[in-house]
Formats: C-alpha cells, structure tokens, sequence
C-alpha cells in the first residue's frame, strides 16, 4: 500500500491546534509538524509551503498567535539542527536573539503561544496579592487602594508601605485604578471624576462657569481646560472643591409652566441606569460569597475580597465606591444585611443615600416609573 505524500489530520484535530497553537509539534508525533491552514503533517513549514496560502512565516505566525522567535520546525528536526548549532558554535551567535524588545518592537506585544506558555507556568498557583518585604511584613492590595481613594500620591503611599513608586503604580493598575505619575484621581458614584463632571455642575445649576470659579476662589481661565477635555481625570483638590460646590448649588429651577425643580441633575438621569446595573451585579457577587460563608464576614475579609474580584474584572465598581462602606457600617455594623437582603433593594438603598434623594426618584430614574 503506498504511503500518503500529502497526509493530513482530521477536522477535530485541527481544531484544537489552531485553539492552541502548542499541539501542532505535539499532537500525533514529535517527528510532524501541523499547519494550520490545510491540517497537512510536515516536517517543518516552509516558505514554499506557505506561499500556497499567500502567507509569509511572518504573516503566518501573526495570524496564528506563535512567538516570533518560535521555529516552525517539528521537535526532531529542531533537535537535530540544534546539535549542528553547537557543533559550528552558532549558538553564541544566536545569543543576541535573547535581548528583550523595544518597546515599539513588533515582538512587544503578547502572542497567544506566550499567553498560553504563561498560563501553564502558573495553573493551580494562586495570584500573589501581596509581596513580602525585607522585614517579612505584607502589603495587601486593601491598604494601596485606601491610601489612592484618600488622594494620596505614589511617593507618600510608597513611604508609607516600604515599596517602590513603580510597584504601587502597578498594583493599582492591576486594581484597575487609573494611573497618572503625577496625578490624584478622586471618585465620585463609582467612576473617577473628569472634565465632564464640571460640565454636568453647569447644565444642571444656573451658574455659568465663570461664576462658578468666582464660587470656588480660582482664576478665570481654571476651569477651561478640563471643560475641553472632558474626559480627562480631575486633580484631587479641584474634583473635591467641585463636590462641595455640588452639595450647595441649587437645582435647576423649574420650567415656566410651573412645577417641582428636578431633584437629581439632567447628567445623573442619563447615567444612573448604568451605575444601577453595575453596582447591582457587584452586590449580587457580595450576596453569594457572603452567603458561603453563613454571613460570619469581617471588614477587611471583605474589602480584601473585593480587590481581588476588582483584579480579575468580575468586580467594577464597588471598590471605587468608599460611601459604600461607610453606609454599611451605618446600617448594620455586622454587615449581616448583605446576605439577606436582595442585591435590588440594597442597591436602591444606597443609591438614594449616596445621591441624596428619595428612593422613589431612584426607582423612577432606572426604571422610568
């Protein structure tokens, strides 16, 4: 019977090399290589082969996720011709290839096989949280984002802690925190306040933003430039000064037809539906680890808890949300409250108290009745 020049894998197969790219040395035997584009068994992936697909090595290896230094040879022939590399001393010359690359290399970034080599070193490991100090002591992720929700800089937080500037910028990076070297964030419903925060202050107030700088002590030309960039995060002192001009500005007044003036500003109406939904799905996860755990939790147990659900992005808003916290220890100390409630009634319950309403306007601005 004559040997197949051309064989090939089965469909399902092929499906799991091209899900992880790894398998295609290791399959069906470390003498084959499989490419990904036809399934054919080869003993490397030639240029040759690949110009069939219109493919270069270099476009081939982009498409399917290989590092740039991965060789698309099988294991045996990458075995062989690494002997004939030491043997002719090329191995010192390929030592050069090791050099890590610049930053606007194209090698830069990430590729799936890299991803997937990562994810194997560290399965069944769990994420390190914190890191030990000379002295044995421990920096948990909890003390970070307390000391970044006061407003503290990354010098004093890394006075404080013992750490370097550079490791608290990537922890709270890794916390999802907004991180600007020489820039605060403040927090305000969840959210980092930015230039459109003072944007909101003037279209719900009839104050113009002249008048409001006069209010608040500054120069004229103050506020102009966060107004251009609204979506530029606010300095510490400047977004808390707006929060105290926001508690003592009156709302906008009513239409000439008569009627109430609105209670929340004309911006929390358009956003408070999203802020409902995220906050709600947070306190939903609260509920079921709470639950777990036969409503016997601590305070640092749970904020602990919640930054590391916050690393992972299952947690988005609660951590940047410290009133939060503040009002579960005015309600219920024990914060027993939170695994017999329902995440809906809570998150209605806090809303109206962190936005200064009533519950009704809650529910009328979610749900529109």
């Amino acid at each position: 019977m004559a040997r197949d020049p051309n064989p090939t894998v089965l469909s399902d197969e092929l499906e799991k090399c091209r899900a992880d790219v790894r398998l295609a040395k290791t399959l069906l035997s470390p003498d084959w290589i499989i490419c990904l584009e036809c399934g054919r068994l080869l003993g490397r992936i030639s240029a040759q082969h690949l110009r069939r697909h219109d493919l270069t090595q270099a476009l081939y290896k982009e498409k399917w996720g290989y590092n740039l230094g991965s060789g698309l040879a099988s294991q045996s022939l990458s075995k062989v011709r690494a002997v004939v590399a030491r043997k002719m001393r090329l191995a010192r010359v390929g030592r050069r290839n090791l050099r890590p690359f610049a930053r606007k290399h194209a090698g830069y970034v990430h590729r799936r096989e890299g991803n997937l080599n990562n994810a194997s070193l560290h399965a069944g490991k769990p994420k390190p949280g914190n890191r030990k100090l000379i002295d044995g002591r421990s920096v948990s992720d909890l003390e970070i984002a307390e000391a970044r929700l006061q407003g503290d800089a990354l010098d004093s937080i890394a006075a404080r802690t013992g750490l370097s500037a550079t490791a608290i910028l990537f922890r709270l990076r890794r916390l999802k925190f907004p991180c600007h070297t020489g820039r605060r964030p403040a927090f305000e419903h969840g959210a980092p306040m930015t230039g459109q925060a003072i944007a909101d202050l003037l279209e719900g107030s009839n104050v113009t933003a002249l008048g409001l700088t006069r209010r608040m002590g500054l120069s004229p030309s103050a506020l102009y430039p966060h107004l251009r960039r609204p979506g530029k995060t606010l300095p510490f002192d400047l977004a808390r000064a707006i929060k105290r001009q926001r508690r003592s500005l009156v709302r906008r007044a009513p239409s000439d037809r008569g009627g109430r003036p609105t209670v929340l500003l004309p911006a929390d109406l358009r956003t408070l539906r999203a802020k409902y939904q995220a906050l709600h799905e947070d306190l939903a996860l609260v509920r079921r680890w709470v639950s777990e755990r036969d409503c016997r939790i601590k305070s640092a147990e749970l904020h602990e808890w919640i930054c590391s659900q916050t690393r992972t992005g299952k947690i988005r808003t609660l951590l940047f949300w410290p009133e939060f916290f503040q009002w579960c220890r005015k309600v219920s100390p024990s914060r027993e409250f939170l695994g017999s409630w329902r995440p809906q009634e809570i998150a209605f319950d806090f809303l109206a108290d962190d936005y200064g309403v009533k519950r009704r306007a809650i529910s009328k601005a979610v749900f529109g009745s």
